[in-house]
């Protein structure tokens, strides 16, 4: 699709949000293929025309699909109180406008704009797309809002607008207001959640990118953990445990995603030791390159002479480790031998529910105490439950139970999966965009 987002902007100051939610949005839509034109003040100042910092080749997006075009009339701003207040080179602008948006924008399938139907300061754009709108009649308007109104404005009619403008609100709760405030019915407004993307507000590198457009969903998962561990010591990590632990979780009808942060995977044997693991996954129920991930799997190919190209296979980089780690809500950590262990307080660090074996008494100073502890054995305390597999059962059901009345954990969960672009785009942007054009 090919899409219009209309704003005043000269730069993209980082401390000014609603710069921040639109280049949001364009990375967003870009990320889907669209052909996206972000119109700008002609007196853009910015970074000229390589356009605002967006960084979009980190996040893999076509920088052909963003065009920059600062060609928005500029004029000075008044905060008008009513229509009746503007001036007469107010009137003329409102003309100027018009003819812009009926030449300009003509053949777009939707038109975003951001607060230029509500400010005062933008009335001569609003009156100009009430205007302009009588000679487009096949175009698609989506005006967010971006504040409570809290009085009212004269212009503030989207009846007038017509049936091609839908208001565009970040919550469902104030939609009823809105419509009151802007004369119309709740058929004129549609909610659509800002976005917050996990990627884009941590900086996660263009590999930790790269790996969730491979695996999209593991941003999805109500449980996500990450285990980095060398192939030669999956076995002392007790990686079957963890599998077995994760698979339980699933059964609960939760969806999970276990990313092995596999280490000096490069010859024939370790990936031979993978592939088991992955079979005894897979027998569990969890679904391979899915729920359950080795990282010496992303990217690789095949060479034109038949030769295994994987670039991971010695490991991910530290740097993705931990944006994987900020990524999860979860660290199980069965090991049966550590002098210390790093990935701990690692996990720690990132806010997560960390669970540590019992039966390896260092844990409980490494920890200092704060983890869900479970007897999993270790090389100086024997631990064998007769029924082992119940037993992993039950640790599973205590962590789901703990993970759901840590509301940290929750909310944490909820903004992964609520808010990142993926999600949005799909549940919210794409439903709305094609039923106001109508496809």
């Amino acid at each position: 699709m090919k899409i219009a987002l209309l704003c005043t902007f000269r730069d993209f100051p980082p401390g000014y949000s609603l710069t921040g939610i639109v280049k949001d949005q364009v990375r967003m839509l870009a990320s889907f293929g669209n052909d996206v034109h972000l119109f700008v003040s002609e007196k853009f100042y910015g970074k000229g025309e390589s356009g605002p910092d967006m960084d979009l080749e980190r996040y893999g997006i076509d920088p052909s699909k963003v065009h920059l075009r600062m060609e928005m009339p500029n004029t000075d701003q008044i905060d008008y109180r009513s229509k009746t207040e503007i001036t007469p080179e107010h009137q003329e602008l409102v003309k100027r406008i018009t003819k812009f948006y009926i030449d300009k924008l003509s053949d777009f399938d939707v038109i975003f704009t951001h607060d230029l139907i509500f400010q005062g300061w933008y009335m001569p754009y609003g009156l100009a797309i009430m205007e302009a709108s009588k000679s487009m009649p096949k175009a698609r308007w989506m005006h967010w809002i971006h504040s409570i109104p809290s009085v009212h404005r004269d212009w503030w009619n989207i009846r007038e607008y017509g049936a091609n403008h839908k208001i565009i609100y970040p919550n469902e709760t104030d939609i009823q207001l809105i419509s009151e405030q802007f004369r119309g019915d709740t058929g004129y407004v549609r909610s659509i959640p800002h976005i917050k993307d996990i990627r884009q507000w941590f900086g996660f590198t263009a590999e930790t990118c790269k790996f969730f457009r491979a695996y999209p969903s593991a941003l999805q998962a109500d449980v996500f953990k990450v285990y980095p561990a060398s192939v030669d010591r999956l076995s002392a990590k007790r990686v079957n445990h963890v599998i077995d632990i994760i698979a339980n979780i699933k059964r609960k009808h939760l969806s999970v995603c276990l990313i092995i942060a596999a280490q000096h995977a490069t010859g024939k044997q370790q990936r031979e030791d993978i592939s088991q693991y992955e079979k005894m996954a897979e027998a569990r129920g969890l679904i391979p390159n899915k729920e359950l991930i080795f990282t010496n799997n992303f990217d690789t190919s095949v060479d034109k002479n038949g030769n295994l190209v994987a670039p991971y296979g010695t490991g991910i980089p530290q740097s993705m480790i931990r944006d994987l780690f900020l990524c999860s809500n979860l660290f199980i950590f069965p090991t049966r031998e550590e002098t210390f262990g790093l990935v701990l307080p690692e996990a720690a660090l990132s806010g997560v529910l960390v669970v540590a074996n019992k039966s390896l008494r260092m844990l409980y100073e490494v920890s200092g105490g704060r983890a869900l502890f479970f007897d999993f054995g270790s090389y100086h305390h024997r631990f064998v439950d007769p029924d082992m597999q119940g037993y992993l059962e039950d640790v599973a059901s205590v962590i789901v139970g703990t993970m759901l009345r840590d509301s940290s954990i929750q909310a944490k969960t909820f903004a992964r999966i609520q808010y990142n672009w993926d999600a949005l785009y799909k549940r919210f942007y794409l439903p709305t965009i094609k039923e106001v054009i109508g496809k």
